[in-house]
């Protein structure tokens, strides 16, 4: 994976400030990748696993809000805004997402903000039913 410029984590944190959570969130997950025509950054809230009682294993999304107005306003410039309302294939790890492509201080970007955590991350806290606990895991 390329090393990522100072700015990216500026923009990463300024997506994540926008993700407003309507119930206790596990931490917030960024992905990026360097392609020719600029950077995609994908920002998510984790998921969370079920540990002990019926549940046990199951993994389940946190519920949010997401202000996307305010989103908008940090591009210098927006080319695309959309909302891709469901899973298009078994290949599309996203699913729901919203999608800006833009430039951020001149840099050209992609940016998404997926519904629920991408499929290839594990989950980002544990709910111990037994104990009452939640438990970060990354």
């Amino acid at each position: 994976m390329n090393t990522p410029p100072e700015w990216l984590a500026a923009l990463a944190d300024e997506v994540a400030a926008r993700i407003q959570p309507l119930e206790a969130m596990g931490p917030i997950g960024c992905h990026y990748f360097l392609t020719p025509s600029g950077w995609e950054i994908t920002v998510f809230p984790a998921l969370t696993e079920v540990v002990g009682g019926p549940y046990d294993g199951q993994m389940f999304g946190s519920k949010f809000e997401f202000d996307v107005v305010s989103l908008l306003s940090i591009f210098t410039q927006v080319t695309t805004v959309r909302w891709q309302s469901q899973e298009l294939s078994d290949e599309d790890e996203l699913g729901a997402h919203l999608s800006i492509e833009g430039h951020y201080h001149d840099e050209p970007v992609w940016v998404r903000v997926p519904a629920v955590s991408p499929k290839r991350f594990e989950a980002g806290r544990q709910m111990h039913v037994h104990s009452g606990n939640w438990q970060e895991t990354w």
